[in-house]
């Protein structure tokens, strides 16, 4: 979706979908199993 809006380097996490039926424990866990991708991806852009 990046390239196709001019952004190919835009960096991102993707979130396994659907969430809307999760419950919050399951919910909580997807975040859990994500942050460290998010920290990491954080970090680089920040770091160069």
């Amino acid at each position: 979706m990046a390239r196709q809006w001019g952004v190919e380097d835009y960096a991102f996490v993707d979130m396994p979908h659907p969430i809307a039926n999760l419950t919050e424990d399951e919910l909580d866990q997807r975040v859990d199993d994500l942050l460290n991708d998010v920290v990491r991806l954080l970090l680089e852009e920040r770091l160069g």
